[in-house]
């Protein structure tokens, strides 16, 4: 299963969901959050947790000491690209909706499995979508996610 959040604080949601879907039989929960705050006694409510496999949260917080916390079941994904692009389009008075065309869930998805490769194997397409992004479309991505322009001039 996986459980999507936008942030991770005290942890008392996710372990919430955890214990909902452990009851259901679910031994193998992946946690996707946009930021991962992890306060207080969250990091051993979350060890604690029999079904959870991985979190992945983004590096919107420094994650370094949650890293060492949590081991291999933290996995943090950059967005830099993404924040850097973003606050330059914004300044030139740039289009920034396009950033969601070329950063999306998918591209986190399998970013995370390149790194991961049992999550890709147990990912069936059917759950990721149908829609398949093409090689020049994931180029795209990870070119704009290292923070490198897309197709826009600037006029300095």
């Amino acid at each position: 299963c996986i459980v999507v959040d936008d942030m991770i604080d005290t942890g008392s949601t996710i372990r919430l969901a955890l214990e909902v879907l452990h009851s259901h039989k679910s031994n193998r929960v992946y946690v996707f959050a946009t930021h991962g705050i992890f306060s207080g006694t969250c990091k051993m409510i979350l060890q604690e947790s029999p079904n959870l496999e991985k979190i992945i949260v983004t590096n919107s917080l420094p994650q370094k000491k949650n890293m060492d916390s949590f081991g291999s079941k933290l996995e943090v994904v950059d967005i830099s690209g993404m924040v850097s692009e973003f606050i330059r389009r914004s300044h030139y008075n740039e289009s920034v909706s396009v950033l969601s065309h070329y950063f999306s869930a998918k591209d986190i998805l399998k970013q995370v499995s390149v790194k991961q490769q049992s999550v890709e194997a147990e990912l069936s397409e059917e759950e990721l979508g149908e829609d398949t992004l093409s090689n020049l479309e994931v180029e795209q991505a990870m070119r704009m996610r290292k923070g490198f322009r897309l197709e826009s001039v600037c006029w300095d």
